[in-house]
């Protein structure tokens, strides 16, 4: 007995049960449960009207009611020893069979973090300064961060948030510290992933950060720019000015 029979015979059933109603749905969902390709299970379960019905149990190998109008079905399909046959062999026909094609294209799949530093300075807090390590682009999840001062680990005033998907197959974490910064002192970001060879260090030491060094910057070109125009144009004033004589009339104009 395939699936479609049996929805055929679970909708004859509810046709004559529910005939002059205005209508309803039944539906049927299977799915494979597995943490490995070894412990599989396949399941399948039907739906009347959003409400579940009955389900097929790997476990004991038959089907269960879920609903008190489906156990007459489910007495019928349990007294069917081949179509049960059939539904405790999905899990190789169905799951494994299909599974194998995408296991080595997801489960396996890893993707390297992507690690940068930025300065902040608190609202909130009385610290002066804060670093927020930015951890982008990974696969899978699971990650580890720490910070770490002069080569000890830092675990007071460390925030770290919880992992985020990008909606593309990878994740990113921010983890935070709050500190007084002092010469001399040196951080790191320590980033420790299944996909990395050995774990990210970023350092970052006190300092002006790359935002900063770039506004300076500008604003250093700026003003050496301003200056070059003011002198160009004090010296066009000035030649101006310079080739401006005035030339004296002989003789008497008075009339």
């Amino acid at each position: 007995m395939s699936v479609l029979r049996t929805c055929v015979l679970i909708g004859f059933f509810f046709l004559a049960c529910h005939f002059g109603s205005e209508g309803f749905v039944l539906q049927f969902n299977s799915y494979c449960i597995f943490d490995t390709m070894e412990d599989m299970e396949y399941q399948l379960m039907f739906v009347f009207n959003k409400q579940p019905l009955l389900q097929y149990n790997p476990r004991l190998e038959k089907f269960v009611a879920l609903a008190s109008y489906g156990f007459g079905i489910v007495k019928y399909l349990n007294n069917d020893t081949a179509y049960l046959q059939e539904m405790k062999q999905r899990v190789n026909t169905t799951c494994r069979k299909t599974m194998s094609e995408y296991w080595k294209k997801t489960v396996p799949r890893k993707a390297q973090p992507s690690v940068g530093i930025d300065r902040i300075v608190p609202q909130t807090t009385s610290f002066t300064t804060a670093l927020k390590c930015h951890v982008v682009g990974f696969y899978p999840p699971e990650v580890s961060i720490t910070w770490q001062k002069n080569g000890e680990m830092v675990n007071q005033s460390v925030y770290i948030t919880p992992v985020i998907p990008n909606g593309d197959w990878t994740y990113q974490i921010t983890a935070s510290l709050e500190f007084t910064p002092s010469m001399g002192d040196k951080y790191i970001c320590l980033v420790n992933h299944v996909s990395l060879d050995a774990p990210i260090a970023i350092q970052w030491k006190p300092g002006i950060n790359n935002y900063e060094t770039y506004y300076s910057t500008a604003a250093t070109i700026v003003f050496v720019v301003g200056l070059l125009v003011l002198f160009l144009g004090i010296i066009f004033w000035k030649s101006a000015y310079s080739g401006f004589m005035y030339i004296p009339i002989y003789g008497n104009t008075d009339e």
